[in-house]
Parts: C-alpha cells; sequence; structure tokens
C-alpha cells in the first residue's frame, strides 16, 4: 500500500499543475513521428582470436512517438536482435511503452521506461551503437524496465530523480512476491558543460522456497564530465553488491573515455574499461578494455566508426590478450 500512496501523490501534483495548462492545449496540435534506429557491424578477432569474425545485426529499434498535448507524451519502440542462442532466427520484445507528463523542469514517466541510472554516462560517452556504457554492459543494471520514473531540476545546476521499477527488466514479468528495486539519483551542474552524478539503488531480493539463501542487492555510481562542441571527456566509478542476489557476487568498474571533433563530420574516441569482480569464483570475468577509433557521419541520420579493441584477461591464460578490429554502423531515422 505504501507503494500505491507514493504513485498516488505524485500523479496528485501531476493533475494540479496540468490544470494550470488546460488555455495552452487548445492552440496545440498533437503530432508524433515513426521511430527507426539499426545497429549493424562487421567484426574480426586477429592473433589467437582470428576465428571469431563475422557481420552481425545486432539490433533493430522499430516503434512511434507521440505528443498529446504540450505536457503529455508517448512512446512504443520494439527491439528486434540476435537471442544468441546458436541460431540465425531474431526475437523481439517490448522494448518502451509508456507515457511521460513534461510540466517547467518536472517531469514523470510510467510504464516501460528507460532507466537512468547511467543516462549521463551513455550521454556522454555518445557511442551505445559501438559499445554499451559500462553499467549497462558489465550488468549491473537494466537499461529499460517496468516502473515509474520522476525528475525534477530544481535550478540552473542541480536535479534529482527516483525510480521505482520491478527490477526484472522488460523481458520479465514482477515476481509473485513484488519486490521492488528502488533507485535515488542526484545530478549537479556546477559549471556549463560540466556534469557530477551520484545514484544509488537498492534491490529487495525475493524468498524463495528452497535452500538457496537470496541476499538483498545494491549498487552505487559517481560520475563527472566536461562536454562541449569540440571534446568530451568522462570519468566513471560503479559499484555492486551481491549482484543477481548472490553472496558475495560483488563487481567494480573504472571507466574512462574522450571524445575530439575533428570536424563537423568526423570525430575521434578512445574508451579503457577495468572491470573486476572480488569474488573467487566470479574472477574469470576480470578484464581490462580498450578501444579506439573514429565516427565518420557522412549524411544525417548515418553514423560509421571503425574500430580497434584490446581485451586483456587475467584470469585467462589461453586467451590473456584478444584483439579486434569493428566497423560499426547506425541507422537512424
Amino acid at each position: 500500500m505504501k507503494h500505491i500512496g507514493v504513485v498516488m501523490l505524485l500523479l496528485a501534483i501531476t493533475l494540479s499543475t496540468y490544470a494550470k495548462s488546460v488555455e495552452k492545449d487548445s492552440e496545440f496540435k498533437p503530432k508524433g513521428k515513426p521511430i527507426v534506429r539499426i545497429f549493424a557491424d562487421w567484426h574480426t578477432g586477429m592473433g589467437k582470436v582470428s576465428n571469431v569474425s563475422g557481420f552481425e545485426i545486432q539490433r533493430a529499434l522499430l516503434g512511434y512517438s507521440y505528443q498529446f498535448a504540450p505536457e503529455w507524451s508517448g512512446q512504443v519502440v520494439f527491439d528486434t536482435g540476435n537471442p544468441k542462442n546458436g541460431s540465425f532466427e531474431e526475437t523481439a520484445y517490448l522494448r518502451k511503452a509508456f507515457i511521460s507528463y513534461r510540466y517547467s523542469t518536472f517531469l514523470a514517466s510510467l510504464g516501460i521506461i528507460g532507466m537512468k541510472q547511467f543516462k549521463e554516462q551513455e550521454n556522454n560517452w555518445g557511442y551505445r551503437y559501438i559499445y554499451k556504457s559500462a553499467m549497462d554492459e558489465y550488468k549491473f543494471n537494466n537499461s529499460v524496465d517496468a516502473g515509474f520514473y520522476v525528475r525534477n531540476q530544481f535550478n540552473s545546476w542541480f536535479a534529482a530523480d527516483l525510480t521505482i521499477s520491478n527490477g526484472e527488466g522488460a523481458k520479465k514479468s514482477q515476481d509473485i512476491e513484488g519486490k521492488y528495486r528502488y533507485g535515488l539519483g542526484f545530478s549537479l551542474y556546477p559549471k556549463e558543460h560540466f556534469t557530477v552524478r551520484a545514484y544509488v539503488d537498492y534491490y529487495i531480493a525475493p524468498e524463495v522456497e528452497d535452500a538457496i539463501t537470496k541476499y538483498d542487492q545494491s549498487s552505487i555510481a559517481f560520475f563527472a564530465g566536461y562536454k562541449d562542441k569540440k571534446w568530451s571527456l568522462g570519468l566513471e566509478y560503479d559499484y555492486g553488491q551481491n549482484l543477481k542476489f548472490n553472496e558475495g557476487n560483488n563487481k567494480s568498474i573504472y571507466s574512462i573515455y574522450s571524445t575530439l571533433n575533428v570536424n563537423s563530420r568526423c570525430k575521434a574516441f578512445a574508451r579503457y574499461d577495468v572491470y573486476t569482480n572480488s569474488a573467487e569464483e566470479y574472477k574469470e570475468e576480470n578484464e581490462n578494455v580498450f578501444l579506439t577509433g573514429f565516427e565518420y557521419i557522412p549524411c544525417k541520420g548515418i553514423k560509421i566508426a571503425p574500430n580497434y579493441r584490446w581485451v586483456h584477461h587475467d584470469n585467462n591464460p589461453e586467451f590473456k590478450d584478444e584483439n579486434y578490429f569493428y566497423l560499426n554502423l547506425e541507422l537512424k531515422l
């Protein structure tokens, strides 16, 4: 009941502010636009991983966005991608389906929504079609989930956001016990082009009937970034405790990334990740990743990015170092 009370209070605030904008609605014409975004690549390994090579359609996002009124909007997006089960079939699922209310500096969204825990990092990095942001890549949290999100920009330098979500991600339904994941974030904008972000979440473990004990999981993230028209730099640290409700499954990430705008059509980028897991049974996951390349934009909506990747495994002597060349492509309408 306490969850319902929080939602009802936020809805009451939303409806009270909506009454102030009735006159604006009479002059507004609803409009919508299609969403089409395709990620593809060709890649090949070098040296010990030279057998790894091929063309791949990573995913295709297809949907529609609609503006019902100046404050009300909605979006539906389907995600089609390779399930990586050994077949050539593509599977589709409902990635986003939400309605949003925006009034002045206040924003609220309800439905299957994009999670915001690493949105600032992702915006600074800017190359999701090449490589996901760190928390997403190493499965600290879901990139989309069913839930409720509210954010307010209190002034020019401070914003806060709250998320209540199922926690299982968009592909799974809520567990029968109704255990939620709670996230709280704070964003600071001390000067123009600068962003500082702190985020924490807590996910209550479901109770199980078998002998396996589940532990509540949590994560924290800190980010500092600079971005202007010429270049960008991002630094982040992420820590997850008891991930997947397994005691001792504690992950940490250090990530640094930068972009230099060579001209209006070409950008050079580089990134370095250090990912570790402190538990002995998970140490094979540990890796350092370096990637660098450049992005070429021949026309609006098309991005082409040749890039080199180096992956180092301390605990995998057979493939201690891996080298790859990728040619990534994004098509966006």
